[in-house]
């Protein structure tokens, strides 16, 4: 998968797609159930904020 999110994840079944989502947009989807995948979905995090992602701790400093 292509890391700056330009990847489609395709699902597909009986060679018929049942649903594709961009995972930086997965509100977005197209195909027969464009919802199929939600039960497995659920709880994942596609869309990372910047107040989602960890700051480092600042380095202790020790008195001398």
């Amino acid at each position: 998968m292509d890391i700056s999110n330009r990847d489609d994840l395709h699902y597909a079944r009986d060679w018929r797609l049942v649903t594709s989502f961009s995972p930086s947009q997965p509100e977005l989807r197209v195909g027969d159930d464009p919802y199929e995948l939600d039960h497995l979905m659920d709880g994942l995090r596609f869309q990372i904020s910047a107040d989602d992602v960890p700051r480092p701790r600042p380095a202790c400093r020790r008195s001398a």
